[in-house]
């Protein structure tokens, strides 16, 4: 009877003994999980704080395009949202998970890093010619105009003339006339718009301009450099300029490359990488056709573009109006180059409104 009972006995604290050890590893699952879930949100909130510091260093060798990396991918993230509203067309069996979702915000956000990798005098050209180089060759037009009027004062005491006072200045103001004319000519081609035919024909007087240089020789007033950026047709950028420009995309691709993305966020690197191709295979850099292009960054090419287009904030260009932007936009979709049923989407679901308080 006493050995029946002190098995009794045992079996019964052996099973309290295990419900306490369960409920105690239990708790300890829970505590781990929690530590887990905690772990993982101080990473989020870490590759979150990267990431907008990025952006910053973006901005901050560009503070003229301050906020359009922000406003690209929420415009984006706004179109794969109503992308999985859609339910016809060729988005009508797109949808993007919460995950992929989250993978073009940050693909958005990151779009434009590689202009790191541009020199930061290209990155903000604003004109053609960089201010000192303007500075110089006003300093030897105004060097110009003082070596013919110091030259008729000397043909003129040659030929016998008496001094007059106040000879010099006045040769020198009739100088001035003509010297206007050039520097007017000068800063007319050194704006950022198309150059008309006739314009970049008056362009051929300057080429023959001199001045004597401090060694005694003569030199000319532009360099050929100086020409060959003022006959840019239109902008502000060389066709090397522009392929520099260009190449950040690459940069971007690179960059994006080196870090370590979850599966869930595998394709932001392509999807950045895409944003300047066009259906066409007129784009850059890899020049893809639109079946090479994924549709993520088929939006964010429409998002790229608009917020280029309104944004007021460019030192080679004026905002654009709203609606005058979507014409633009549906003229580039009519020539092969913006995806237009993502187009119609855009302007059907006024994705265009999340930012317009900020891009105007």
């Amino acid at each position: 009877m006493e050995a029946s009972l002190n098995r009794a006995l045992n079996h019964y604290k052996s099973l309290r003994e295990n419900e306490a050890y369960q409920s105690r590893l239990e708790e300890m699952v829970l505590e781990r999980t929690q530590e887990i879930l905690k772990l993982k949100d101080d990473i989020e909130k870490l590759f979150d704080g990267f990431v907008k510091a990025s952006v910053l260093a973006i901005e901050a060798r560009d503070p003229s395009t301050s906020g359009h990396s922000s406003r690209v991918a929420e415009l984006t993230v706004g179109l794969a949202d109503a992308v999985n509203r859609t339910t016809t067309g060729s988005y009508g069996t797109i949808r993007f998970s919460d995950q992929q979702i989250k993978e073009i915000r940050y693909a958005g956000l990151l779009h434009d890093f590689g202009k790191v990798g541009v020199r930061e005098q290209v990155l903000v050209k604003a004109k053609k010619l960089a201010p000192e180089r303007l500075e110089r060759i006003m300093q030897r037009l105004y060097q110009r105009d003082m070596e013919i009027a110091v030259s008729l004062m000397e043909g003129a005491w040659k030929e016998g003339h008496p001094y007059e006072s106040g000879k010099f200045q006045h040769l020198l103001q009739e100088r001035r006339g003509d010297t206007q004319r050039l520097v007017d000519l000068i800063q007319r081609c050194n704006e950022p718009r198309i150059l008309p035919q006739e314009i970049r024909e008056a362009l051929e007087e300057l080429d023959e301009l001199q001045f004597e240089h401090w060694e005694g020789q003569a030199s000319r007033i532009l360099e050929g450099e100086d020409i060959a950026a003022l006959r840019i047709a239109k902008g502000s950028l060389s066709d090397e300029e522009r392929d520099e420009i260009n190449s950040h995309v690459t940069h971007t691709w690179r960059f994006l490359s080196q870090i370590p993305w979850t599966g869930g966020l595998s394709q932001v690197p392509d999807i950045a990488y895409a944003h300047h191709e066009r259906l066409n295979g007129r784009g850059y850099p890899r020049r893809l056709l639109a079946e090479e292009i994924p549709p993520q960054s088929k939006l964010m090419a429409i998002a790229d573009v608009y917020d280029a287009l309104v944004a007021a904030d460019r030192p080679y260009k004026v905002a654009v109006t709203v609606p005058r932007s979507l014409e633009i936009l549906e003229d580039e979709a009519k020539a092969g180059l913006l995806d237009a049923e993502a187009l119609k989407i855009f302007i059907e679901g006024q994705i265009y409104t999340l930012t317009i308080p900020r891009a105007q």
